[in-house]
């Protein structure tokens, strides 16, 4: 006779395999979560230990800040010292060759027959004095300045005639005029012409 097993064999070995298919899922979780848990605790530990190290650090940084904060007004004060003597150089830079310059301008708007006998400066202001041979003279000085771009604002304060003769005669004036620098001239220009 045969013997058939009628047993649910095969039930048993898939309920079997199930659960070894369970305790593996579960171990590999466990282990995960195992691996995650000490991973993050290592992080920690590390960073723990890089904040230990940064502390000092910190501190010293806390120490340059005070020390800095304390320092600063004093040292905008320099600061601002320094930029107004600056200032104070720059200006003096430019007007420095106020005097040359005109110098160098009153041999070309000075005519034959012209002579000056007072000339003072006061910033800008040139006030000047002389005698000349003639009204043609005087009024060749006076066109001369009118034309150059360096001189403004021209007031004669007075104009003597003085006969000497019939043929001859003196001319004495007293006068003056403001005295725009070449730089300052150069830059009305430069606007004048971007404003255009």
């Amino acid at each position: 006779m045969i013997k058939i097993n009628l047993f649910p064999w095969r039930e048993w070995q898939q309920q079997h395999q199930r659960e070894r298919l369970m305790g593996i899922i579960i171990g590999a979780l466990l282990i995960t979560v195992l691996s995650v848990f000490l991973g993050v605790k290592m992080v920690q530990g590390q960073q723990r230990v890089q904040d230990q190290r940064n502390e000092p650090i910190r501190g010293q940084i806390r120490d340059y800040n005070n020390r800095l904060a304390s320092k600063m007004p004093v040292l905008q004060a320099k600061r601002s010292e320094l930029i107004r003597r600056i200032e104070v150089i720059n200006t003096i830079q430019m007007q420095r060759n106020r005097v040359t310059e005109l110098l160098n301008v009153f041999p070309k708007l000075i005519p034959d027959g012209v002579y000056l006998q007072q000339l003072s400066v006061t910033g800008a202001n040139i006030s000047l004095g002389g005698q000349a041979d003639g009204n043609s003279q005087l009024a060749t000085f006076l066109a001369n300045a009118e034309e150059h771009p360096q001189i403004k604002n021209i007031n004669m304060q007075h104009i003597v005639t003085n006969r000497q003769g019939r043929a001859s005669q003196q001319v004495s004036f007293k006068g003056s005029f403001s005295w725009v620098l070449a730089d300052t001239l150069a830059q009305a220009q430069a606007q004048g012409g971007t404003n255009e």
